[in-house]
């Protein structure tokens, strides 16, 4: 960011308020205004921890926008940049009650996409998760040019469970970069068909069902480690190249799982407060992989996790079918995602857990996102179908 970027957004009813980037005198307001919107529900560490506030307000890779009306900020909302990867995310965007409805927060990011995908150039794309409870963050993200990626089940619960939309925006280069074809399994298939279809990323892909290899169930015993070191011994690990599983931006461990040997080793994120549990990294000799995912999920529902989620290349169709026979079903596909060799991007899958019985009710969708819940959900019906046909 070459300096603060500070405009003036007039509002629908004629009201003028200024966005600029966020500083520490604002700290206190910015957590009255989570408040004011979510009571005491709000989540995210980048609000509740006052340490952590002021550390993203200080990176250089985060952009923090808060809107004022004289000294009262009615609107925020951040963006975080992955400089080696050039991706970007925004999320936390919230708007005063007095201020939603006057296109305040679709300036915003309307600001921050311009910023930051064009005038700074900073990433070649960007992406948002959105709630579903009503129809407008995600007409919000399609009027800026967002396309839905897929959906997250029942992802968080607060008050009650709720699924989550993805959306991205993306610079032409960067899904023209991309490796192809992408090599994926028969039941990711439905979730790439719909993000193909909107990216007009064409029909070149390979289909692998090829039979895994036997191997019988085994019990696996973890030890855990909750420690500010969890995150330093990942970093180590995956830096060293002992990983599978190894990419999972924005996202930073909280807990490592391993057996008393050290042979395996899992990394993830777990937030109780609302049950999402993130897969970030996976290190083991074993061959029987379906086993450490299966002990990886039944260890993260012991902790109180309701959804575990896992990133998985989309040019290795083998661990996407063990993840699959490990219950990670296909919810959302990412092209260009990651920047790999040579400066080419590849695709991922997004794969999700549920520990609890998938629940659509009071979802409302765009015409975007709607077909990804249909095509989740008859994925998520099969998979309990092979289960009930096997042990007949």
């Amino acid at each position: 960011m070459t300096e603060t970027p500070i405009t003036e957004i007039t509002l629908k009813d004629n009201r003028r308020v200024t966005v600029r980037a966020a500083s520490d005198t604002d700290m206190n307001g910015i957590r009255k205004l989570y408040y004011d919107v979510y009571g005491g529900r709000y989540t995210l560490d980048e609000v509740n921890d006052k340490d952590k506030m002021k550390w993203v307000i200080h990176d250089p890779n985060y952009l923090w926008l808060v809107a004022l009306d004289a000294e009262q900020i009615v609107g925020s909302l951040i963006f975080v940049a992955d400089p080696l990867h050039r991706v970007g995310k925004l999320f936390a965007g919230v708007v005063h009650p007095q201020y939603q409805g006057k296109h305040l927060l679709q300036n915003m990011l309307k600001f921050t996409v311009t910023h930051e995908l064009e005038t700074e150039n900073r990433v070649d794309l960007m992406y948002a998760v959105h709630r579903t409870v009503s129809l407008a963050p995600q007409i919000v993200l399609d009027k800026m040019g967002f396309v839905g990626l897929g959906i997250f089940p029942n992802v968080h619960r607060v008050r009650k469970f709720e699924t989550h939309g993805l959306k991205a925006i993306f610079h032409q280069a960067a899904l023209e970069n991309r490796i192809t074809p992408p090599k994926i399994i028969p039941q990711v298939y439905p979730i790439f068909k719909i993000t193909g279809k909107l990216l007009n990323l064409g029909e070149g892909v390979e289909i692998f069902d090829s039979p895994l290899p036997d191997h019988p169930e085994a019990r696996i015993e973890f030890l855990i480690e909750r420690s500010k070191e969890v995150e330093w011994e990942y970093y180590e690990t995956r830096d060293q190249g002992d990983l599978m599983l190894d990419y999972f931006p924005f996202h930073y461990p909280n807990v490592k799982l391993y057996t008393k040997d050290q042979d395996t080793q899992v990394f993830m994120v777990f937030h109780p407060s609302d049950g999402h549990a993130c897969l970030l990294g996976l290190k083991t000799t074993r061959a029987d992989l379906i086993n450490v995912l299966n002990a990886t999920a039944d260890y993260a529902e012991s902790l109180g996790s309701k959804y575990l989620e896992v990133l998985i290349p989309a040019q290795d169709p083998v661990l996407q079918k063990l993840a699959y026979r490990a219950y990670f079903l296909p919810c959302a596909y990412f092209p260009a995602f990651k920047l790999g060799p040579e400066g080419k991007r590849l695709d991922y899958i997004v794969a999700s857990r549920s520990f609890v019985p998938i629940n659509f009710k009071g979802v409302h969708l765009d015409d975007q996102t709607r077909p990804y819940l249909l095509a989740f959900y008859k994925i998520y019906s099969n998979r309990l179908l092979e289960d009930i046909e096997s042990d007949i």
